[in-house]
């Protein structure tokens, strides 16, 4: 009998290191070996000091330039935007960011579209991203348990699982490129209209033309993503972090998409308020009439020329709220 349970114990950790070294060599065949959260992640990680942390959606790392903001503040900033960023990423990103540098300040970008019922609140694209990425620790570990539902446990643990090659051709291309001195450096891909531009930015030089076909879009906001809203105003309280909300510009088309944004976007003020947060939307400001259609690269994101113009305000703000 003791035979047989022994035999079955060696046979399950057996099976057990197949599946683990399989799952690792398909990971690494399909895992982008090039990619912009790559080496972002890679330039957090490594970076001797940060102090301010920008968090939030791809309208953070596309539309917020930290090397500007450097010079105007005389702060080590870093953007920590990824695309289709969650609150709850966000939170976690905050999370790593302070484990990691201690950071003092954060800038967290508060966009209608990733609070409310939307094809974002029910993806998990945004948070593989994220966690994937992030080093062992015991910030990863929570995130892994809050962010995932139970059955998604299995997904989340293998990474093969999260990326998908559409022929043998991008597979073979993929598998080597990890080969190269690009992947071993992490340098960032260059597709010609944007690159990587450094701390976490992403540049680029396309125009938004407009658009003459714009939905308009049902406001049900998530108590999920209101709940981890609070959960980083907690955090930054409890760590003495001084939080900054705003909400980035959006082109004229984006807020056509909200018939009533003006009292969509109330919840953010009563919440920020009652918390003593700082917090400026700059499409209810003065400031929006600044962008037109040549700062943005599409509906919602800046370009190169529309984050320079984000990143001079973002400098003044801070300045005046983090530094006076």
């Amino acid at each position: 009998m003791k035979k047989n349970i022994f035999r079955f114990i060696i046979s399950a950790i057996a099976v057990l290191l197949v599946f683990v070294l399989v799952e690792q060599a398909f990971a690494f065949a399909v895992v982008p070996g090039s990619s912009y959260v790559r080496t972002q992640m890679n330039d957090f990680y490594t970076a001797d000091k940060i102090d301010l942390a920008f968090v939030g959606p791809s309208f953070v790392y596309r539309g917020v330039n930290p090397n500007i903001i450097d010079k105007k503040t005389q702060l080590r900033t870093f953007n920590l935007g990824t695309s289709s960023q969650k609150p709850v990423d966000s939170y976690y990103m905050i999370k790593e960011a302070y484990r990691v540098h201690k950071i003092k300040y954060a800038v967290l970008d508060v966009s209608l579209d990733f609070y409310i019922t939307s094809a974002y609140s029910s993806q998990n694209t945004s948070t593989y991203l994220v966690y994937d990425r992030m080093e062992s620790s015991d910030v990863k570990n929570e995130y892994f348990t809050n962010a995932f539902d139970f059955n998604e446990y299995p997904k989340a643990i293998c990474k093969s699982s999260h990326y998908s090659i559409y022929s043998f051709s991008q597979l073979a291309q993929n598998v080597k490129y990890k080969f190269s001195d690009d992947y071993k450096n992490y340098i960032a891909p260059d597709y010609g209209n944007e690159w990587y531009g450094g701390k976490g930015f992403v540049d680029s030089v396309t125009e938004y033309s407009g658009s003459d076909e714009i939905s308009e879009l049902d406001v049900s906001f998530e108590q999920e993503n209101i709940d981890y809203l609070k959960k980083i105003i907690n955090f930054c309280k409890e760590n003495d972090i001084k939080l900054i909300a705003v909400t980035s510009p959006k082109s004229s088309d984006y807020l056509k998409q909200y018939t009533d944004y003006n009292s969509n976007m109330d919840v953010f003020d009563e919440l920020f308020e009652s918390n003593g947060i700082d917090y400026v939307d700059l499409n209810r400001s003065e400031e929006i009439s600044n962008y037109n259609n040549s700062h943005f690269m599409d509906i919602g994101h800046l370009n190169g020329a529309g984050a320079e113009l984000y990143s001079e305000y973002l400098s003044e703000l801070i300045n005046s709220k983090c530094l006076f």
